[in-house]
Order: structure tokens, then sequence, then C-alpha cells
């Protein structure tokens, strides 16, 4: 991505080569200077002057009036398609105190099962994007804190997204976390762990009372999970607690959708696994063979509120939204640590600035605006 800012104005455009499109003003010139002097050389005929006599005709400055008005409008386009934005800084908070990371399950499931609109992924995505931006919009929360992003399936990635400061550029890198992030099939619980355990080692903090809080967001992969891998995921929830000496907490977020009877107790329910092409339109349903039944997916809140309990932290649905983020604002605000102001440069839209004068010149060059000219005659005839 390429940005450039003339002039010290602030503006930046986050897509320069729509500038290529200033050839066509050239072009124009090129064309317009042609037909300028076809033009003059047929006002030379006798019989013509005669009968253009009393007509209205342009005369040289009005078109050279119109040629720029044209190129100018032409500019303003460009620069719009530009993609146009303001620099904007300000100081912010920064703390420290308390770091985290969130563990995103990625596996085909999440994306395939629709039991919540459109898929699970979806709703896990906005899970932590809702998170992040607690830290911008609460008034109590805002400042600048440390988060790391961890996607997996049947492996993980540890270092695919480290701790960084910036909320903007991390809900930028989980937009585009989808299914083909991870390329190793099924949902190990047991490896996002240790991954999460991998970022700890190589990117630990300097002061030991930081706490390290972990957000492991997934379905469970119920139908994936053996007692072998239930005790890995377990001993390894344990070890993270004991190696950083309960400086962790480790929250689960379960996603999927869940059904409470009349005496309370939760259930979820199988659903297929569906394939869509890259219109959104049905396939087929995800299966090991064409004559085979369609896999099923179903939540398993049990082994999650399982990693929650060893790991010191709480389970949660994901529809338990409010209840999660009062939670989460409990914990950093109790945690956190006032580090210093730091300057933080962010980017709004102002492709408005040049849209609104290339549409008045367009309005005016396709012949709307006489109804002006003809108000500015009115008001002289009537005060001169």
């Amino acid at each position: 991505m390429f940005w450039s800012e003339p002039f010290g104005t602030g503006v930046v455009f986050r897509n320069p080569d729509a500038f290529r499109f200033l050839i066509l003003i050239p072009i124009f010139l090129t064309v317009s200077v042609f037909w300028f002097l076809a033009r003059k050389k047929a006002f030379q005929d006798g019989w013509l002057k005669m009968h253009i006599k009393g007509s209205f005709v342009p005369g040289v400055f009005g078109i050279i009036l119109h040629t720029a008005a044209v190129c100018l409008a032409l500019v303003f386009i460009t620069a719009a398609l530009a993609k146009p934005e303001r620099k904007l800084v300000s100081n912010e908070p920064e703390y420290g105190g308390i770091r985290m990371a969130f563990l995103l399950d990625t596996s085909l499931s999440m994306k395939r099962a629709e039991d919540l609109k459109p898929n699970r992924l979806a709703a896990a995505k906005k899970v932590i994007a809702d998170f992040v931006l607690s830290t911008l919009l609460d008034p109590e929360m805002k400042g600048r804190y440390k988060f790391a992003l961890i996607p997996f399936a049947g492996g993980a990635y540890p270092f695919f997204a480290p701790f960084t400061a910036s909320q903007d550029e991390f809900l930028a890198i989980l937009e585009e976390v989808d299914e083909k992030t991870v390329n190793i099939p099924g949902t190990s619980l047991y490896s996002a762990l240790k991954a999460y355990e991998e970022l700890l080692f190589m990117y630990g903090d300097q002061n030991p009372d930081t706490l390290e809080m972990a957000m492991l967001i997934s379905d469970g992969g119920k139908e994936e999970q053996s007692a072998e891998e239930l005790g890995l995921v377990l001993k390894t929830a344990s070890f993270l607690r004991d190696g950083f000496h309960g400086n962790i907490i480790i929250n689960t977020v379960g996603i999927g959708k869940v059904v409470v009877n009349e005496y309370g107790e939760r259930s979820s329910e199988a659903v297929e696994l569906i394939i869509r092409d890259d219109a959104g339109n049905f396939v087929d349903f995800y299966r090991e063979e064409s004559d085979k039944p369609p896999y099923l997916s179903r939540l398993d809140e049990e082994i999650l509120v399982k990693v929650a309990g060893i790991g010191g932290g709480q389970y949660y649905h994901f529809s338990e939204e409010k209840e999660t983020l009062a939670n989460f604002k409990k914990t950093v605000l109790k945690h956190r640590k006032f580090k210093g102001n730091v300057p933080i440069n962010r980017y709004e839209s102002v492709r408005a600035w040049f849209l609104f004068p290339a549409l008045a010149l367009i309005y005016v060059l396709f012949g709307y605006g006489k109804w002006m000219s003809r108000i500015v005659h009115a008001f002289r005839f009537k005060f001169c």
C-alpha cells in the first residue's frame, strides 16, 4: 500500500494508482484545441457569419472557462478515486500491566456451520472485534493495550500476529483471517494452548506482574476430540497457570447455537456443514464422499468449561456479550498500569472534499446551472 502526502497537507491517498486517469486531461485538451481550430476556420465562411449573427455562440473566454471546468472536474474525480484520507494526530494513554491474546478457531466447522448467521467464524471474529473496539469507544477503557492473535485449526500459528498496541492494525489483520489461514484440518485446542505458550516465551513481558489474559474462542470440536487430546489440553492449561505463577487467565467463548429447555438444561444441536460457491449459493453439504451422509458439528461447551476452570478464567457463550464485555472491562481496569501518553496517527476519509466540487462542476457543465445565471441577471436588472 503506497501513500502520498503532497505539500504537507495532511491528506494521504490510499490508492495513488488512480492518478493515472489524469492522462485523460492532456487527451481532452488536445481534442479541444483541434475542435477550436476547426471551429475558428469554419467561422471564416461569410455565409456562416451572416447566419450566426444574433445567435448565442460561446466566445473564446467561454470555451476556455468550459475546458478548465472539465479538467478540474476530472482532477476532483480522480482524487476521489484515489481514496483520500486526512491524518489526525491525537495523544492517547498507553497501558501496561495486562496483555490480551485471542486464540481463534478457524477450522472447517467454524466456517461451514451456519447455525449462526452467516457462520460461526464470522460470529467469533465479531466477538474479538467488539473486545478491541471497546478499548477505543468506551470512555473508561480508552487507551492503547497489547493484543495478539493466534488462529488455529488442526494446528496453530503462534506468531501470526504477536503483541501489537495498534488497534487499527490488529483489526485489519483480524479481517483477513478465514478458514484457509491454517491449512491443517481438525480442531486442536491443545495446539492453540501450546502456541500461546510459545508466544509468551518468545514475547515475554519484562514486568513479572503483568497479567496475561487469553480468550480462547471456539466451537470446541466435540466430534474430533479424543481422551488423549483432552488430557493434553487440560495439562497444558494447568502448566500455563503454574508456569506463570497465576498471572495468566484463560477465558473461553463458545461459538454455536445452544437450546435451553424448561428445566434450564443446555444442549447444542448438531448441524450440517454447508459448502457454498463464491457467490454464496448453496452447492452441497460437506461430506467425505458423495454417497456418505453430511458431516455434523455441535458446540462442545463441556471442554471449554473445563479449560476455563483450569485456566483460572470463565466460560461464556457468545450470546452473553454484555456480561462478557463487562467482565473483560472489569479485569482490564483492575490490572492496567498507566505508562504515559503517546501520539497516535489515525486517518478519516475525506472523499467528500473532492466529490462535492466534482458533482457541482458536472451539474453546471451539463446545463443544469442555468437557473443560477437567471438569478444573477434578475438581481442585476433590479438593482442596477
